[in-house]
């Protein structure tokens, strides 16, 4: 590749190599379009089934209205993602157990409550 290319030369390229280095033949991938290829991710009921797997090429070259693609700027999203989903799982989780603990509070209460009927019955 060389800065003279045009940018969709470039991404061809990019594309072109990298399919070369994954080598999806050799793991059974199947191309069914433009840079997408099925590949056998297992079985189900004695039939393969198969994950799509699309290759695309980032923006080398930026514009006023793209920025070029940023390799530290989307590590850095994709941990804040990280770190939002495990919040919002830690608080689903938070919310459940506050859940648990209120309905044993609950049927605790209750069986307290029938174990002096059932006292006072006696009585």
């Amino acid at each position: 590749m060389n800065s003279t290319m045009k940018k969709s030369e470039i991404q061809a390229e990019m594309k072109s190599n990298i399919l070369a280095k994954l080598n999806l033949e050799a793991l059974g991938g199947i191309q069914i379009d433009s840079s997408m290829w099925a590949l056998p991710a297992g079985e189900l009921d004695g039939k393969t089934v198969y994950a799509k797997v699309a290759v695309t090429a980032t923006n080398v070259i930026g514009t006023e209205k793209v920025p070029a693609f940023d390799i530290d700027e989307a590590v850095d999203k994709f941990d804040a993602k990280k770190a939002e989903s495990a919040e919002k799982a830690a608080e689903r989780q938070r919310k459940h157990d506050e859940k648990v603990q209120a309905d044993k509070e609950r049927r605790a209460k209750r069986a307290a409550e029938k174990a002096e009927r059932e006292a006072a019955k006696a009585e």
